[in-house]
């Protein structure tokens, strides 16, 4: 029998986004949860980055054809053409004007995934430094119940002598 995996849903910039706080009193969580959301985003971010190189790959070869296109235009109608009015002309035809606003997109998307995708590795660092500062406080407040504990120590110890000294006194006093 085949056993199914139930998929995670997809987790958003937005729905990672969230997930940048830390909560100074579960950094147990946090801890355990940050490889997981660090994969997820640094995942989305590789995604990004070959869509947005899809996208330039399409517009550059959408940018050829029309160059050719063109170019073969020009010479049957035997009209000379610069190569400024040539990309002027390729600039300003409705398929490259789209393929350009949705390679903006996707590079404004796989920015956003990359400054996540950073953001989380600071977290990481944080993470690190925040466990290091518990763990220091811990260990002062370790040490200082160790020096209470001590210093009470010293007292009861020296209020056993005081008494056994008193009691010694009495005694030679009363002569027993």
């Amino acid at each position: 029998m085949e056993r199914v995996t139930p998929k995670k849903p997809a987790l958003t910039l937005d729905t990672l986004r969230t997930q940048l706080q830390i909560d100074p009193d579960n950094l147990d969580a946090a801890l355990v949860e940050q490889p997981d959301l660090y994969y997820h985003v640094a995942e989305a971010y590789v995604t990004a980055v070959a869509e947005r190189d899809a996208a330039k790959l399409t517009m550059e070869q959408a940018i050829a054809e029309l160059d050719k296109q063109f170019r073969e235009a020009a010479a049957a109608a035997e009209q000379k053409t610069t190569e400024t009015s040539l990309q002027r002309q390729i600039a300003t035809t409705p398929r490259i004007m789209t393929l350009e606003k949705d390679l903006l997109r996707y590079r404004v998307d796989a920015d956003k995934w990359q400054a996540l995708k950073e953001a989380f590795q600071q977290r990481s660092f944080m993470l690190r430094e925040l466990v290091a500062m518990y763990v220091r406080r811990m260990g002062d407040l370790s040490l200082d119940r160790e020096v209470k504990g001590t210093r009470q120590n010293l007292v009861d110890a020296q209020a056993d002598k005081n008494h056994a000294a008193a009691s010694q006194v009495r005694r030679e006093r009363l002569g027993r």
